[in-house]
């Protein structure tokens, strides 16, 4: 069976997509945790360089990526901007925030030392709504 996306001013059908198997699905898991295992140990500043470049990239594309989620959504295109546009100031948010966000928290306890640490455990998978898609 195979999954449309379909333009709902037109009714045509964009693209077509076949489902994955449960294998597929496996498999794409696997690499995922591959590619989170060195990632893991990455630098803060690298992550937040990576993720200008995406919010960068965002805004140069927006257009593109505008059009994109009208066809596909039948968002207004002054809608679909916008969100862009957000998704792109909240991607540079984290850039500047992520390594305070995730930094140890030293606590006071009676007795002894305790620290709030946010570490990194491994690979998500959702199946998100596609509403909002760059904002999700």
């Amino acid at each position: 069976m195979s999954i449309q996306t379909i333009n709902p001013t037109t009714n045509k059908t964009v693209k077509s997509f076949e489902e994955m198997t449960e294998k597929t699905v496996e498999a794409k898991v696997a690499k995922a945790h591959f590619a989170f295992t060195p990632w893991k140990e990455t630098s803060y500043q690298h992550r937040a360089d990576l993720l200008y470049k995406v919010a960068k990239l965002m805004r140069l594309k927006k257009s593109e990526l505008a059009e994109t989620i009208t066809l596909e959504m039948g968002k207004l295109l002054s809608h679909a901007e916008a969100e862009i546009d957000l998704s792109a100031d909240i991607i540079d948010y984290y850039a500047d925030n992520g390594e305070a966000f995730l930094a140890d928290i030293v606590l006071d306890p009676e007795n002894g030392e305790a620290i709030i640490r946010n570490c990194p455990i491994g690979v998500l998978l959702g199946v998100m709504p596609w509403n909002f898609p760059f904002y999700q």
